[in-house]
């Protein structure tokens, strides 16, 4: 006994240092649970919202969906986040443009065709390609639009809308892959030729005609039923 008449403390002090580890031990216990006791609901609502953020909130599986599963065509998707982490080097060349119908995807500084034919050069196979790995998110349709320069040496015996809806049917058969791996299934897909009508430079200027012409050669592919949340 210590003066005073008080207990021994060394008879009591484990009791403070037990009831310290009992009180960690229920907190322990507390945590754990609440860990394992997780709101799917509003852990699914979450990543909804991150994946909002991002636009990646309307991707489809690539897988395709079984038969008689209709699976919707995407309303709104950010382009360039996806093309940037892709592929950086075609985010450069490539330019999304909201249109009416869709988005039109196009190319500055890429050379698609020699004049007067419709093989697609190693620079247009590998843009199309490109955008081919963007297509195997959606089931939208798509349109693919051939072009021609002015040059009347730029056609098929003459005929520019040949040549053009030609060009447009080569771009599409690299959509599509090949038979034993489609990519993009065919019935998705719209050819058309516009010949020389619709020029994205200017050819009548003699000192900048030919590189205009190049330009103008071109495949430009439409998503239809989508809008670019990036723009």
């Amino acid at each position: 006994m210590s003066e005073g008449g008080g207990g021994d403390e060394s008879t009591t002090r484990w009791l403070v240092s037990y009831s310290d580890f009992m009180m960690q031990l229920v907190c322990l216990f507390i945590l754990l649970y609440s860990v394992s006791a997780v709101d799917e609901k509003k852990l699914s609502a979450v990543a909804e919202g991150r994946r909002e953020q991002l636009g990646l909130y309307e991707l489809k599986n690539k897988t395709p969906p079984p038969q008689g599963v209709y699976n919707p065509p995407t309303t709104r998707f950010n382009f360039e986040m996806i093309i940037q982490i892709g592929n950086p080097k075609l985010a450069k060349k490539m330019k999304l443009q909201n249109i009416d119908k869709g988005v039109r995807i196009f190319f500055d500084d890429t050379i698609f065709f020699e004049e007067g034919k419709a093989d697609i050069l190693p620079e247009g196979k590998e843009a199309i390609t490109g955008v081919r790995r963007i297509l195997e998110q959606f089931t939208n349709d798509v349109e693919v639009v051939g072009h021609t320069s002015s040059n009347r040496e730029d056609s098929l015996n003459g005929d520019q809308w040949m040549l053009s809806a030609l060009r447009a049917r080569n771009a599409a058969g690299i959509l599509i892959g090949s038979e034993d791996n489609i990519i993009v299934r065919p019935s998705r897909i719209t050819v058309e030729g516009r010949a020389a009508y619709e020029h994205v430079k200017d050819e009548s200027n003699p000192e900048t005609q030919l590189e205009a012409r190049r330009t103008n050669r071109r495949i430009e592919i439409v998503i239809l039923g989508i809008k670019d949340i990036s723009k």
